[in-house]
């Protein structure tokens, strides 16, 4: 009969595309899931428990990748992915999926950095540094936090990722049943189409310990007849069709993460001009600033020294519990607003586990303590004769001075001696207008740190 020997030739081609409308389709030679077929086994959810290759699928590769485990990791780098999958947990509440890469692939990811040239290089070594990983807002991120940044920020050698039974898939009749998300962008990248949800896609480990995917959807399927002037069939209806794929099990890798950004650290303390030289007078002993600085340090850290460096100071900070509590206390420093700068200058481990962090704070601005009086009497004493101070105002950190000079020689004169003088840093000129042969300034000065 025409009709039944259309419906077996319809057969036979979609079978040799390896998508079945008759039966399940399941692949020749793949074994079955050890609780039966679909539909036998009632509601219990599958044991998927094992470790999985990702690098070779076998099957239809949609099958996989439109199932609720691919929908999740497809954001990976496509040049380096994931190597393999662990799945543990209970499929009834959730499932941990452990993605990892192979040494030999970090390995060859870390080379095309170098070959990418040297700033990409040296972006990467700094990124490492344990210098930049307490300064600035890295410091207030745990190490755990600071990891996942750098994740993102180049190739993860390891993943966890967590399913949810309920929200991410289903049990259906002994086999874990999620969408089956089809992703068709379209045409025009500016504007892709939305992922479509179309039919089920369905996951089993089977007998062998392989995982198997057998996508389950609805398709509209026509036999045709000729392609003369346009493709013309007639239409067999709407059939459930079917693809699978699966996963061989295999070994997780060995993951050694490299830390070299958690390591101790020592940076060079630099006493040159801007070190010596304060942009405002910080006056408070080494004991008032410790005082200021104690509340703000949470337990269990504790401030165990404080010591005058130049225009800054050195705190010792200590932790008995490692390194982790260290982020804890840069926020309350920051918001109290005392201090101007912090920056981590070295982290140590001592006797007895302690570790030891060494900061360098500048205090926040304020007035100067000593009185216009003396100001004016030392400005006096250290220019030329040929120069007038005609007045001295506080302003905030410093003071606002005005000078007048009788020639102009006699105005480069006064600048280099405020600046090289003992009680002074380097001017800042305001102001500066030629008067008669000589010179009118306004200039901002500020006393240097004296212990």
């Amino acid at each position: 009969m025409p009709g039944v020997r259309g419906w077996f030739v319809a057969c036979g081609v979609i079978s040799c595309l390896s998508v079945a409308a008759c039966g399940d389709g399941q692949p020749d030679g793949w074994a079955r899931s050890d609780h039966g077929v679909l539909g036998v086994g009632g509601g219990e959810c599958p044991d998927l428990s094992g470790t999985y290759r990702l690098t070779e699928i076998e099957g239809r590769m949609p099958a996989y990748s439109q199932s609720v485990f691919e929908r999740h990791i497809r954001n990976a780098k496509r040049r380096y992915r994931w190597e393999t999958v662990t799945i543990d947990g209970r499929t009834r509440d959730s499932l941990v999926l452990t993605l990892k890469r192979r040494p030999e692939t970090l390995a060859k990811y870390r080379a095309s950095i170098t070959e990418s040239g040297q700033y990409y290089e040296a972006r990467y070594q700094r990124m490492m540094s344990p210098v930049v990983r307490w300064n600035s807002g890295f410091a207030r991120m745990t190490d755990r936090e600071y990891e996942e940044n750098l994740d993102e920020l180049y190739l993860a050698p390891q993943q966890t990722l967590v399913l949810k039974w309920e929200n991410d898939y289903l049990c259906a009749d002994g086999w874990l049943s999620s969408e089956r998300l089809v992703h068709d962008p379209g045409p025009d990248p500016m504007r892709p189409r939305p992922d479509t949800v179309i039919g089920v896609v369905y996951t089993m480990r089977d007998i062998d310990g392989r995982l198997q995917f057998k996508s389950e959807y609805p398709e509209d399927v026509q036999f045709s007849l000729w392609c003369g002037d346009g493709c013309r069939g007639i239409p067999l209806g709407t059939w459930t069709m079917h693809e699978w794929a699966r996963l061989d099990t295999t070994t997780a890798p060995e993951v050694e993460r490299p830390r070299p950004w958690a390591e101790p650290f020592d940076e060079p303390i630099l006493m040159g001009d801007e070190a010596t030289s304060a942009r405002w007078a910080p006056m408070q002993t080494p004991d008032e600033i410790r005082a200021m600085l104690t509340p703000l340090v949470p337990a269990p850290l504790a401030v165990v020294g404080v010591e005058r460096a130049g225009s800054q100071y050195r705190a010792t900070i200590r932790s008995p519990t490692g390194t982790e509590p260290f982020t804890t206390m840069f926020e309350p420093i920051a918001r109290s607003s005392k201090f101007g700068s912090v920056q981590s200058k070295s982290l140590r481990q001592i006797d007895g586990g302690l570790w030891e962090m060494t900061l360098a704070l500048s205090v926040q601005s304020s007035n100067s303590a000593t009185p216009i009086a003396d100001i004016e009497q030392r400005l006096r004493s250290i220019v030329p004769r040929t120069v007038l101070v005609e007045r001295v105002k506080a302003s905030g950190a410093g003071f606002i001075v005005t000078i007048t000079t009788t020639d102009r020689t006699s105005y480069g004169q006064a600048i280099r001696a405020i600046e090289g003088d003992a009680w002074f840093a380097r001017p800042d000129v305001y102001t500066a207008a030629q008067r008669g042969a000589g010179v009118q300034a306004t200039l901002f000065v500020r006393e240097k740190v004296r212990p």
